[in-house]
Order: structure tokens, then sequence, then C-alpha cells
């Protein structure tokens, strides 16, 4: 009787829509080729003087994996002492014993020179969040194209967890997308309501974690139509034959 119960509710529309194969089996390659905001040879991201160091290494490391991690390290460095000079900035040392004031609030001219240089340029590596500064969405960009690609894919996926901005759409749909990759397939749902519709990646992943079939399709096509790299075009074949199969 179980054996049969369950061999009905595989077959519902929308249930088993995700292929027992995963890894890159599920994108028809390397799913880290799919970051997407990454900053290019021309950014000015890359020549900041405290991160220029971690996107050269990045550069030079190709797909070797060690050298991509040690790029991953030197970014990853560069950022957390960034913010933490801001945190002692803004809001004071920990344990100062004085009442922390709140870091919009403050007036100091260094700390308006601070903000200038690191916040508000045009090629700023930070951005103000919803509690504090966080990396710019170039910089997580990079930082999780440097995880994936040196084998640390949880620093990819932590960093898309906490993208929060709605211009970060692609990072939390990487997140979700090695989550499925992963087999974490629930851990992935949870971003579902969270991917927005930028670029190629929010779509696409969209396509792969939604139960309705009308909207697995106008999902599919909308990342079809955006496709721009050769790594998406095998995506976007790798979903549309297992979709094929499964969409009545």
């Amino acid at each position: 009787m179980m054996a049969l119960v369950t061999l009905l509710l595989l077959a519902l529309p929308g249930q088993a829509t995700l292929p027992a194969e995963r890894g890159g089996a599920l994108v028809g390659g390397d799913p880290c080729a799919l970051v997407e905001g990454v900053p290019g040879p021309k950014d000015p991201l890359r020549e900041v003087r405290r991160f220029r160091a971690g996107f050269r290494a990045m550069e030079r490391a190709g797909a070797d994996a060690e050298r991509l991690a040690k790029a991953h390290r030197e970014l990853r460095a560069a950022l957390v002492r960034l913010l933490a000079e801001g945190e002692k900035l803004f809001q004071g040392g920990a344990g100062s014993g004085e009442r922390r004031p709140r870091w919009q609030d403050a007036k100091t001219k260094k700390a308006r020179a601070w903000l200038q240089r690191w916040v508000m340029g045009p090629s700023a590596p930070l951005r103000i969040g919803e509690v504090g500064f966080e990396p710019s969405p170039g910089l997580r960009a990079a930082l999780m194209l440097t995880a994936c690609r040196g084998r640390d894919p949880e620093a990819a996926i932590r960093l898309g967890r906490r993208a929060r901005g709605d211009d970060e759409g692609s990072a939390r749909a990487l997140a979700a997308l090695l989550l499925l990759t992963a087999g974490r397939d629930a851990e992935a749902r949870e971003l579902s309501d969270e991917l927005g519709d930028e670029g190629f990646l929010a779509p696409y992943v969209g396509a792969w974690l939604s139960e309705d079939p009308e909207v697995r399709r106008r999902l599919a096509a909308t990342a079809r139509r955006r496709v721009t790299t050769p790594a998406q075009e095998d995506a976007v074949r790798a979903q549309a034959r297992h979709l094929d199969a499964v969409t009545p």
C-alpha cells in the first residue's frame, strides 16, 4: 500500500521536478561558471588598493583551485579588515564603556572621508546594508567565484545567503543553485521567494525550484532569452532536456 502511495505522489504534477543526478550534471557543466557580476578586467574596483592583490591573484589563478582559494583568502582578509575598521570608526570599540552611537549619526571629518572612499565612491568595495556595511555586489561576486572554484562551496553559499540587496538576486540564486547541486533541495527552496528577476541566473534557478509547470516554462524561457555565455547555453540545454521530460 505504501509503495502505491509513493508512486502516486511521484506522479503528481509539480512533484519530482529535479533530476536525481546532481553536481555539474544539473547545469551541463561547472555551476561556478554561472556566477554573475564579477568585475571585469577594466572595472575600477579591481584597482582599489586594499583589494588589488586579491583581484590580481584571482586573475593569475586561471582554473587552479588552490590558487583561487588563496585569492579568496586575500580578498576576504581585506574585506574583514575594512569592515573592522568601519565598525571601530562608527560604533566605537567593544568594551570601551562608552555608549555606542549609531554609525549613521557620525559626523566627524574622518568618518565622512572614510565613507566617501570606501562606501560612496564610484568603485566603492562596500555598501550600506540592513545592519551595517557589507561587500558591494561586485566584490561579493568575486568572493563567491573564488570560493566556488576554490573548492569551498559552503563559503559561496554563505555569501549568497547573506546578500540582501534588491540587486543581488543573482548572488542568492547562485547559493540556491549550489544547494541544489549538493542535493540540499529544502534549503534551496527557502531562497525561492528571494531570487527576483535579475539577469540570467535568477530565472534559471527559479525554473528549477518552481513546482508550477507554467511558471517553470515561463522562467526557463526568460533565462533562455538572456543567455550570453557558453556556460549559460549549456545550462539551459541541460534544464530543457529535463523539463521536457517531466513537464506535462
